[in-house]
């Protein structure tokens, strides 16, 4: 597995985190601004390059306060993270 730490800072505009987890999917952790990438045993490099701007994406354009709104009016997280990713995913494509 590569380190896109530096392609994840450049792209992200801000000294995020990157980490290497073992984990069954990429996350953002919006609070934290910590990128997590999963440890798969083969993970091609597309793979990788894709879930990392994907997740940029999210530190890009996922806010804090959207997601505790969410929380407030107690909207289903898996119905929000699919309309933020939708919405994220059409900006990075965008924006490069």
């Amino acid at each position: 597995m590569r380190d896109n730490s530096t392609l994840a800072k450049l792209i992200a505009e801000e000294d995020i985190s990157v980490v290497h987890k073992k984990v069954p999917t990429a996350a953002f952790d919006v609070k934290r601004r910590e990128l997590i990438l999963p440890q798969w045993k083969e993970m091609p490099k597309t793979i990788q390059d894709l879930m990392t701007l994907h997740e940029v994406g999210h530190a890009l354009w996922t806010s804090l306060d959207m997601l505790n709104e969410s929380i407030k009016r107690k909207l289903d997280h898996s119905f929000v993270n699919v309309l933020e990713d939708i919405r994220i995913e059409k900006k990075i494509q965008d924006k490069y």
